[in-house]
């Protein structure tokens, strides 16, 4: 059987109070400046994994800093704070253990921690581009567009993930354009894009020839975020975040009720997946994010994985075909750590359809 442990942080003092009840008994203020004195805390396992090809069990870590502490605290302190639940994760028996997006990214994508762990690591990064894009079309499909006629704009550069964004979604669509302040490398990837699927990407630095006829956006960069204009984005579009601060999702989700905002998927794992102890959601679904470290240890496969930029569209098709030959299944969406029910998504719609039928454009209903 595969071990693996994921290390998650909360992203705000709330989520502290939602895994630590007693907690809300105290000032929000003195939780936050407490909170870096606790050690990691092995908070849920999870059992009951297995596929026709393997069996899985693992751990789930809690850094108990916040995001913005990690970012404030002087890194010695953060540092010192994962290297112990690393450790933790290594007496729990584990062989690999996967960082959240967000910890991975400040950490050099997670070369500077894996100085301090002795076993495989992994930032999930093939596993979680790999949901969004797919998550994005299921989104698409959901507010009733047709995917192979959307219109999609990519934010971003033309390397990382806004290349193998590019190239995937050239395979079934036509109408790409990418949107970049740094035009270096582009015709490049223009003649790969050209050459493997036949389609012509449009590449411009202008905001509204990007985003005024996108029915589909997906930003893989922080470069755009400055100056976004959100009025410019079409009622009833799919909005994909694959920033590690998911800084645009927030703020297009305050301002436009009339656009689906993603951040990922959740995922059905295979067999009878349950936590001890059990959360309130249903025990089977988990974020996509934190799937990798789990395919990982149901292949027994355990291996480094650091995004520093060289990720490619390869290891993302080998990691889908990890995910359908183990029975993984993505079955929903969550944007800026809020599951969209259905119910939700329908309020979306019904919005963006009296929108479109006023004729009005980006302003907040």
């Amino acid at each position: 059987m595969g071990e693996f442990a994921i290390m998650i942080h909360p992203h705000s003092t709330q989520d502290l109070f939602q895994t630590f009840p007693t907690l809300s008994h105290f000032p929000r203020y003195l939780v936050k400046r407490t909170s870096h004195f606790l050690p990691p805390l092995m908070i849920r396992e999870l059992s009951g994994i297995h596929s026709p090809h393997g069996k899985a069990r693992g751990n789930l870590i809690l850094c108990p800093l916040t995001a913005d502490q990690l970012l404030i605290l002087p890194s010695r302190v953060s540092l010192a704070k994962i290297g112990a639940g690393l450790r933790k994760a290594e007496k729990s028996g584990a062989g690999v253990i996967g960082l959240d997006t967000l910890t991975g990214f400040i950490w050099n994508r997670g070369a500077t921690v894996a100085a301090h762990c002795k076993i495989s690591l992994t930032t999930g990064s093939r596993y979680s581009l790999y949901a969004a894009l797919e998550t994005t079309r299921l989104a698409a499909n959901v507010m009733g567009l047709q995917w192979q006629k959307v219109s999609i704009a990519i934010l971003g550069e033309g390397d990382g993930a806004g290349r193998i964004c590019a190239q995937w979604l050239a395979r079934e669509n036509r109408y790409i354009t990418l949107w970049t302040k740094d035009q270096a490398g582009i015709d490049q990837l223009g003649r790969e894009i050209i050459y493997e699927s036949g389609v012509a990407l449009k590449v411009t630095d202008n905001y509204t020839e990007a985003l005024s006829k996108a029915d589909v956006v997906i930003i893989t960069s922080f470069s755009c975020l400055e100056d976004l204009p959100v009025s410019l984005l079409k009622p009833g579009a799919v909005i994909c975040d694959l920033t590690p601060w998911q800084t645009f999702a927030a703020h297009i989700s305050q301002k436009r009720q009339d656009v689906l905002t993603l951040t990922g998927g959740l995922v059905d794992l295979p067999g009878n997946p349950a936590w001890d102890p059990a959360p309130d959601s249903a025990p089977a679904k988990i974020k996509s994010e934190w799937v990798e470290p789990i395919l990982l240890a149901l292949e027994k496969k355990y291996e480094y994985f650091l995004h520093k930029g060289d990720m490619n569209i390869r290891q993302i098709e080998e990691t889908a075909r990890l995910a359908r030959r183990h029975e993984v299944l993505l079955s929903g969406f969550y944007s800026a750590e809020e599951i969209l029910t259905r119910t939700k998504i329908n309020k979306i719609k019904e919005t963006a359809l009296r929108k479109k039928k006023s004729g009005l454009q980006g302003l907040s209903m």
